[in-house]
This record gives structure tokens, sequence and C-alpha cells, in this order.
């Protein structure tokens, strides 16, 4: 089955920034999870140690977080691959879209 992949903003920075990611395949199912670099998370607990959020930095917590060395389109091509040939791409991505009118009975 053919997908694709749509990153939904600019990378800024490899080495410390987060993008949400949705996968898309040719039945119409769409499904989507968060890459994050461990940079990323320190710099986000850092920040919220002075707003408060998550316990004042205490905690990170994300709904289909995938936590990767450095961000590039090739290095999330290469993940969803992996995960597509593994057998664990649901597990690691959310549902959500399923277009019932694309999918065989």
């Amino acid at each position: 089955m053919e997908w694709k992949v749509r990153v939904l903003h600019d990378i800024i920075d490899p080495l410390e920034d987060n993008v949400d990611v949705e996968v898309e395949f040719s039945d119409g199912r769409r499904f989507a999870a968060t890459f994050f670099t461990l940079a990323s998370i320190r710099q986000l607990m850092l920040r919220w140690s002075k707003t408060g959020e998550c316990a004042s930095g205490l905690y990170f917590w994300s709904t289909h977080p995938i936590v990767v060395q450095t961000l590039s389109p090739s290095v999330i091509h290469e993940v969803v691959e992996d995960l597509l040939t593994n057998g664990e791409f649901e597990h690691a991505f959310e549902l959500v879209v399923r277009d019932e009118a694309r999918l065989p009975p």
C-alpha cells in the first residue's frame, strides 16, 4: 500500500526541535505522531520549570511521541518505513482519519 509523509510545520533546528507528522495511506487512512529530539524535550522541560507547566517541568508527556536523534525529512521517512516493516506503526502513530468510502469492505 502506498503512503506519504507530511511534516506539518518547518523544522527550525534539526537537533533541538519537534514536529507534528502525518502519514496518509492510499486507502484514505491518516495517522499522526509528534517527533521530538532529546534536546527539544530538555528545552521544553526547562521552559516549563519557569512557566509551571507539567508540575514546573517535573515531567514530560505527549500522545504518540517518537524520539529521534535528529530531525530531517529523511530521518522521518526512515522511521515510518521501519515502523511499517516491523509492524509497529499503528502502535506508534495515532489514527486520525479513516475514510470509510475508500476502504475495502
